[in-house]
């Protein structure tokens, strides 16, 4: 709320990474409609609640946007709208490439894969809110600090990261704990100036990013989808807590 009151004063773009966020909501809004951002993007990648295999989506309520967005989609062609004299256009499948665009444009597969998805969306998230809600009755808090809700938020649960209290090291140990009992689990996500990429820019090396990088050694994602099963989620929370009580 306070970044869109912002980019009014001072007449900025909010662009929204949603890539995790499908069917969240704040204030009662869905993240992704608009009201604070100018454009949002979500992620179709097959670990997200929704996918398509691959590619994503962008939303905006500005239509100017949308339909730059969907010349740029299209290797930047349109077939409306031309700059070249009439004299050019002889028939209706003439076109012009106006920007140096990509081929953004989602197949028929991935298409139908993706509607036949969003049918399902709603019984997704409710199912993943259930394991989240498990979690948090469960987990040992002595040792973690869980991912925490707003009374205002409704979060989709793409994601379930728990923040260990104890000093950095032990999130290593847990990992290779868990692993021996046959839990997946992850790391969402290293800090940008932690890569080598970030690393070569200047302005990085006389900054200092404490809790990021507290964070990124102290989180662990552990696992949440809608068809974990609840003998699944037992063994998971008894050896987490179990590895918490032997440490």
């Amino acid at each position: 709320e306070r970044l869109k009151k912002l980019s009014k004063k001072y007449k900025f773009f909010i662009l929204e990474d949603a890539s995790h966020a499908y069917g969240a909501k704040f204030k009662n809004k869905f993240v992704g409609c608009g009201k604070y951002s100018d454009v949002s993007v979500f992620s179709f990648h097959p670990l997200k609640i929704v996918t398509t295999c691959e590619g994503g989506l962008a939303t905006t309520n500005n239509k100017k946007l949308y339909l730059k967005m969907q010349t740029l989609k299209n290797h930047g062609i349109e077939r409306g709208n031309f700059i070249n004299s009439k004299k050019y256009i002889r028939n209706k499948l003439y076109y012009e490439q106006k920007f140096l665009g990509y081929n953004y444009r989602l197949n028929e597969i991935e298409a139908t894969l993706g509607l036949n998805q969003l049918k399902k969306s709603s019984q997704f998230i409710k199912m993943r809110r259930k394991v989240a809600k498990y979690y948090d009755k469960h987990l040992d808090k002595k040792y973690l600090n869980l991912p925490l809700e707003n009374t205002f938020s409704y979060s989709s649960y793409h994601l379930y990261v728990v923040l260990i209290k104890l000093q950095s090291h032990y999130r290593d140990k847990l990992i290779h704990y868990l692993k021996k009992k046959k839990i997946q689990t992850n790391i969402h996500y290293m800090p940008l100036h932690l890569h080598p990429f970030y690393k070569k820019l200047s302005f990085l090396k006389t900054q200092k990013f404490k809790n990021a990088e507290k964070y990124f050694f102290n989180a662990l994602s552990i696992p949440i989808h809608p068809n974990i099963k609840i003998k699944d989620l037992k063994h998971i929370v008894s050896s987490i807590n179990g590895f918490f009580k032997n440490k």
